[in-house]
């Protein structure tokens, strides 16, 4: 079971690539401030901004999912 956030593990992800905030930050076209307070949890991601950033970063957007969790508690939720 993960308890990893959205906005930690795309921190994590950027990290592990070498990936800068500011970089991704011009791509996305997310203001700087906006996109650190998303990647410390002090402000909801929405699924447009989401795709945005994976865009940026060049990532997988199912992959961070997974890796942050979400996909195994959708899982469990249609279970029920």
């Amino acid at each position: 079971m993960a308890n990893k956030t959205m906005g930690n593990t795309l921190k994590t992800y950027m990290k592990r690539h070498g990936i800068k905030q500011q970089f991704v930050s011009d791509k996305a076209g997310i203001r700087p401030q906006i996109l650190g307070a998303m990647l410390n949890e002090k402000r909801k991601i929405e699924v447009t901004e989401y795709y945005e950033i994976c865009k940026a970063m060049g990532a997988n957007p199912d992959a961070i999912a997974a890796e942050a969790g979400i996909w195994e508690q959708d899982k469990a939720a249609q279970l029920v």
